[in-house]
C-alpha cells in the first residue's frame, strides 16, 4: 500500500478501485502492480529538478486524497461491522 500510497498518477478513484480489488488479485498481479508503482516512483525521482514543485504540489493533493481513501475506508469497514452486527441479532430473534 506504501506504493500505491505514493503514486501521483493515479487519481483517488483509480486507487480506491484497487483497494477494492486487492482481495481478489492473483499474486502475480500484485508482483505486476508492485512493478510498476515501484517503476514510476523511480522514473518520477529522475525527473529534472525544474519538475520539483509542481511533483511537490502532486504530492501534497495525492497525500489528502490518500487522507481521504484511508477515511472511506474507515467509514465502509464499520458500517460493514454494524451491518454484520445487526444480521446476527436478526438471527438470534429468529427474524
Amino acid at each position: 500500500l506504501g506504493l500505491l500510497r505514493g503514486s501521483i498518477s493515479l487519481t483517488k478513484d483509480e486507487k480506491w478501485r484497487i483497494i477494492q480489488a486487492i482481495p481478489k488479485l492473483s499474486q502475480f498481479q500484485i508482483d505486476e502492480l508492485q512493478k510498476i508503482l515501484q517503476e514510476e516512483r523511480n522514473k518520477f525521482s529522475l525527473l529534472s529538478p525544474k519538475h520539483l514543485l509542481q511533483l511537490m504540489k502532486l504530492e501534497q493533493k495525492h497525500s489528502e486524497d490518500w487522507k481521504d481513501l484511508q477515511s472511506i475506508n474507515v467509514q465502509e469497514g464499520a458500517k460493514n461491522q454494524e451491518q454484520e452486527q445487526a444480521e446476527e441479532i436478526r438471527k438470534q430473534l429468529g427474524l
